[in-house]
């Protein structure tokens, strides 16, 4: 090896991937097209040769789209082969995972349910304890507005304090999540997902609620084409206007 000689790169000898000279003559007879097809259009079709002429033009290039089509499935096969042997190596795991996964959830879920219905209960005792303070505090406010004791006075406003206190306390254990820590502190705390589902009860309010979301009609336009050009399909769909696009095939 000469001092001007380098060794090859890593890689040099991994194969294209696709078949470029294939691809290379698809790409030339595009060009073909294109200069052909814009020759066309800088013209006007003056008699009915013309006009065949040119649909064999057409033809073409539904020919080359086809064509391209074919050879970049067969390029992109052995790809979408050898992804499949990596999907297939992956899936034991993926199912065994997968299979892990739901009675661990039943476990913690069964253990946040008890974690749960004690939070309630706690919530519940404190809200109750607090509104109690809050009526004994309202009387000794009114006994001290009656009496003008200021020992009274001092009892009611000490009153006001422990109930405040034992409002926020109950506020504070009403707004509290269940959550499970993480011994290792490896993953983050396991809780309670809330996830609202709407369930259908009455289509005709939902059509109403909805009748102004551009998704709503996009998904109606979309029913009444399938029906329409369907084999036996109406002539006319309830609520559209039926017209007639005309395409050259």
């Amino acid at each position: 090896m000469t001092d001007q000689e380098t060794e090859p790169g890593i890689g040099h000898n991994i194969p294209p991937l696709y078949d470029e000279k294939a691809h290379a003559s698809l790409k030339d007879r595009a060009e073909t097209l294109t200069d052909e097809i814009e020759a066309w259009i800088k013209r006007e079709i003056e008699d009915n040769e013309d006009a065949e002429d040119l649909r064999d033009v057409l033809g073409q290039v539904v020919a080359l789209k086809r064509d391209a089509e074919k050879q970049r499935s067969k390029d992109k096969k052995p790809h979408l082969d050898r992804g499949k042997e990596v999907d297939a190596a992956y899936q034991g795991i993926g199912n065994r995972l997968d299979r892990l996964s739901p009675p661990v959830k039943r476990k913690l879920e069964a253990w946040m349910d008890k974690l749960e219905a004690a939070r309630l209960a706690k919530a519940k005792a404190e809200r109750e304890e607090a509104e109690a303070k809050q009526r004994e505090a309202d009387r000794l406010f009114a006994l001290a507005e009656k009496s003008g004791s200021i020992r009274a006075e001092e009892a009611a406003e000490e009153a006001a304090k422990e109930s405040e206190a034992a409002e926020k306390a109950a506020a504070r254990t009403e707004k509290t999540r269940v959550k499970i820590a993480s011994a290792s502190g490896g993953t983050k705390a396991a809780s309670f997902r809330v996830t609202k589902i709407a369930v259908l009860d009455d289509i005709n309010q939902a059509f109403l609620h909805y009748r102004k979301r551009p998704e709503l009609a996009e998904f109606l336009t979309k029913l009444a084409n399938t029906d329409l050009r369907a084999k036996d399909g109406p002539s006319s769909v309830p609520g559209f206007r039926v017209r007639a696009h005309k395409s050259v095939a």
